[in-house]
């Protein structure tokens, strides 16, 4: 599964630049170790238009620490094939037979 959510460019940057490889969460999409998620940028209530794809590799939660509902996605930066940013580019064909 893909899922989409919005990321302050402070954090985005980090991630992009490697410094950070997890984002806290409050688990309201059900995600799931092996799903991906887009982070897009936000800024001033506004998508700028950048983001990058990453592969959920797995999740915590610490109930210590985080509150109920939250958990830590430890992630992994999923490459853009020819840097084409098209939702094509992630979906296997396969999936589509028997739909001409």
């Amino acid at each position: 599964m893909l899922h989409a959510v919005k990321i302050e460019p402070e954090y985005f940057n980090k991630i992009i630049e490697g410094k950070k490889t997890y984002e806290i969460r409050k688990n309201d999409m059900d995600y799931v170790a092996g799903d991906c998620i887009a982070l897009n940028e936000y800024k001033r209530g506004e998508y700028t238009g950048r983001f990058i794809l990453t592969g959920i590799v797995s999740i915590d939660e610490y109930p210590l620490y985080l509150d109920t509902g939250y958990v830590i996605l430890q992630l992994s930066p999923l490459g853009l094939e020819d840097n084409i940013n098209h939702f094509e580019s992630y979906v296997n064909p396969e999936r589509f037979k028997g739909e001409n």
